[in-house]
């Protein structure tokens, strides 16, 4: 009797290990390129709705709080839906990622592409021609229009020996919301690379060789190999 009672015991352990195995934490940013020449934000409020098999799991952009980690999320593929109300012309983003095993970053780029326009007025809330410089620098045509990119796979390169990706998504906002790049560079995984002079502006140098990448559709994720 004692030998099945011990048996049972170890079989409950080990389906208990393989359950919370099965499960991962996600450290997911939100960002937006609001142009011109790629201003990115970091979003801190969002609908967002994360559903695989009987898992769902919803936040209200009203009752967000300033955090985007979600716990106990399982591996394998996770449908992500994500609207952002207060921002006018985003498009909702609807796809689906790999969670593996371990802590995931990600990253996803929401899509704002197309033609903008800014419409600059005066104290008195006239109408003012768009600032030489910005005509000049930021490529605002001078009525006021300019583009924003669809969201694109970054590049790859070495930056010191390095693996590098490179893209606009990967810049420091003073203030901003960003637990992916935050988890990442505090737990040694990767380290933001920004030079607005050289051929490279912004990039995100992995330092970590057991840290693997994915992009699909504007979302990034980052995991670490721990199989060993």
């Amino acid at each position: 009797m004692r030998c099945r009672l011990l048996l049972a015991g170890l079989a409950l352990l080990q389906v208990c290990f393989v359950s919370s195995a099965q499960n991962s934490d996600i450290y997911l940013t939100a960002a937006l390129n609001l142009g011109p020449k790629d201003h990115f934000a970091f979003i801190d409020s969002f609908d967002i709705e994360l559903a695989s098999g009987t898992y769902l799991y919803q936040d209200s952009f009203q009752q967000r709080i300033n955090s985007s980690i979600y716990r106990d999320v399982p591996q394998g593929q996770l449908s992500i839906n994500i609207s952002t109300p207060s921002f006018v012309g985003v498009k909702d983003f609807s796809d689906s990622i790999t969670v593996h095993q371990g802590v995931n970053a990600v990253i996803i780029e929401m899509d704002y592409s197309g033609k903008r326009t800014l419409y600059m007025k005066d104290k008195k809330g006239n109408p003012i021609p768009v600032p030489p410089l910005w005509t000049n620098v930021l490529d605002v045509q001078t009525d006021g229009t300019y583009y924003v990119a669809k969201p694109t796979r970054p590049k790859t390169l070495s930056i010191d020996g390095y693996r590098a990706l490179v893209s606009n998504v990967f810049i420091s906002t003073p203030g901003s919301n960003n637990p992916a790049l935050e988890y990442m560079e505090d737990n040694g995984w990767a380290q933001l690379y920004s030079n607005p002079e050289g051929p490279v502006k912004h990039a995100l140098i992995l330092l970590d060789s057991d840290v693997h990448w994915s992009w699909k559709n504007g979302a990034y994720v980052f995991w670490k190999d721990e199989s060993d």
